[in-house]
């Protein structure tokens, strides 16, 4: 990063201490069993408890990402932004199945009725109807150089158990595409 980034590294290194110290902010409550409705334990405890509970690994030392353009810099800097992200991306790329109606969020069908491009194939036959495990495999995929920490915690932020189909996703210019415009419109529309 330039030195002129300092503010915006800043940011970065806050939301890299959230996502790997304290997972209850954005883990999904399958997760937590009983915890998520007991009110004696601390935050710090709960936190302590999960990452020791899922064996989360820790980052390499001295990790850094070297560009602010990485694909793995857009999704730490929008962590609590991803489960719509995915969902966004997931009804995107399902938009021609049979499961169309599913989704009913005005939101999602604005956003499936862009005109973007991308190149996704599925690796093999997939038939669930779980877009936002479609959209998980996408963001995974473009994604590939988050390192196992991340991904462990990428993952606590959905349904334990999501069956996420094998997709082949390149880094290619109208991916990326689709991943910014997904961000613009979690930000701005959910």
């Amino acid at each position: 990063m330039k030195s002129n980034d300092h503010g915006e590294l800043s940011m970065f290194s806050d939301n890299i201490l959230k996502i790997m110290y304290a997972p209850l902010y954005y883990i999904h409550y399958s997760y937590l069993g009983k915890l998520k409705h007991n009110k004696e334990f601390s935050d710090e405890l709960i936190n302590f408890w999960i990452i020791k509970h899922n064996q989360l690994s820790e980052l390499p030392e001295g990790f850094i990402f070297h560009d602010k353009d990485d694909i793995e810099f857009l999704l730490v800097n929008n962590w609590q932004l991803l489960p719509n992200i995915a969902l966004l991306i997931g009804c995107y790329l399902d938009r021609t199945s049979s499961h169309k109606g599913i989704v009913d969020s005005l939101n999602c069908h604005l956003f499936i009725s862009l005109p973007l491009q991308c190149q996704v194939k599925y690796v093999e036959a997939y038939h669930a109807c779980d877009v936002i495990a479609v959209g998980i495999s996408f963001l995974l995929e473009l994604g590939s150089n988050l390192p196992p920490a991340l991904r462990q915690r990428f993952l606590l932020m959905f349904p334990e158990g999501i069956i996420l189909p094998k997709l082949c996703v390149l880094k290619t210019p109208d991916n990326i595409n689709l991943l910014k415009m997904a961000i613009v419109y979690a930000k701005n529309k959910f």
